[in-house]
């Protein structure tokens, strides 16, 4: 039986080397902390090694790491330690199984209160997204670019009659901004557009 590491980082662009400084057999996820930890693919392997009797303890970075839902993350470390296996969680320098191998009653309070500090810094995150999201199309800034197909020139010149009337009127970029409610980019766009086709 060995000690291994689980890490897990939100995005495959995020570094994982701030959590990879061991020399222990690794299981790495890149995935969003809200996948359900037996949903992970590196989770599974690591429930199964678990399960097949080849680890004796789990080091994480931080609680975080397990997941960002409070019941997922004490439902992993619950499903863990009944098997006798300690998880250290790093940053706390705390151990879940006492050395009688008897669960640690601090481990337990301090974890059920990290991952539920966890799951609300999650919701703060899609608040503020959100937040974000409805001031950017307010604006009329916000596109989902990934999921609209890109507009043709004479669409673009069609679907924005108010910028060009502004521009055949000689306004400038700010005040046809104003009028308009458009960006400046857009109006720049359709004003390359139009001097292109004279």
């Amino acid at each position: 039986m060995e000690e291994v590491k689980y890490i897990r980082v939100s995005t495959t662009d995020q570094n994982t080397a701030r959590q990879e400084n061991t020399n222990l057999k690794q299981y790495i996820d890149k995935c969003s902390g809200t996948i359900p930890f037996a949903e992970r693919k590196e989770g599974v392997k690591l429930l199964k090694d678990i399960n097949n009797g080849k680890i004796s303890a789990v080091r994480v970075h931080s609680i975080d790491r397990m997941g960002r839902n409070a019941m997922d993350i004490q439902k992993t470390i619950d499903s863990i330690t009944s098997k006798g296996i300690n998880i250290i969680i790093e940053d706390l320098g705390m151990n879940a199984l006492s050395g009688n191998g008897c669960l640690n009653p601090m481990f337990k309070l301090i974890t059920d209160l990290l991952a539920n500090v966890a799951q609300m810094e999650r919701e703060s995150i899609k608040k503020r997204q959100s937040e974000g999201i409805a001031i950017a199309k307010a604006r009329g800034v916000y596109s989902k670019s990934r999921n609209r197909k890109k507009l043709s020139d004479e669409d673009l010149v069609a679907k924005n009659k108010a910028i060009v009337n502004c521009l055949n009127a000689n306004m400038s970029l700010q005040k046809t901004a104003e009028a308009t409610g458009k960006s400046i980019p857009t109006i720049c766009k359709i004003k390359k557009i139009l001097i292109q086709n004279v």
